[in-house]
């Protein structure tokens, strides 16, 4: 969706338009970014929650894992309300690489090569190097924001 913010106008034409509007380029991506950022948090958050209530709806009852664990749980909250600011901080690289290539396939597609690609490549490295590196590209930085990590009960 943020690279959609910005090319869609470049694709039909509209950006002049908003350009003659607005003539200033930083402030009409800021006021894109803002809006598109406040936007994406409140919907990213809403239906991470709405996800896991749904998922925890369809659990069995009494199956004594970790994953029947409710919303007032210590943590489970955060973690699902993370989940949504991390799409929404993905929207907003999609949005920043929309506007520097003004193209949305392209944009698209360099989105996707430097969320994947940096995880394939580490995979190739010696262990030692993954677990050195590996917690800093992208997708695994992101896996921390929503992760649970609990605590041991004595």
């Amino acid at each position: 969706m943020g690279v959609l913010v910005v090319t869609s106008e470049y694709g039909t034409g509209l950006i002049r338009a908003t350009l003659a509007a607005v003539p200033r380029r930083r402030t009409v991506l800021a006021a894109k970014a803002v809006v598109f950022a406040a936007l994406g948090l409140v919907v990213g958050v809403l239906s991470c929650v709405a996800a896991y209530l749904v998922f925890h709806a369809a659990l069995p009852t009494g199956t004594g894992s970790n994953l029947s664990q409710s919303l007032t749980t210590p943590g489970v909250l955060r973690a699902a309300a993370a989940g949504g600011v991390y799409l929404t901080l993905l929207g907003l690289l999609g949005l920043g690489l929309g506007a520097a290539l003004r193209s949305s396939a392209g944009a698209i597609a360099s989105l996707l090569g430097l969320l994947f690609v940096p995880n394939i490549l580490v995979g190739m490295l010696p262990d030692t190097w993954q677990n050195t590196v590996g917690p800093y590209l992208p997708m695994n930085a992101g896996d921390a924001l929503y992760l649970l990590h609990p605590t041991p009960t004595a």
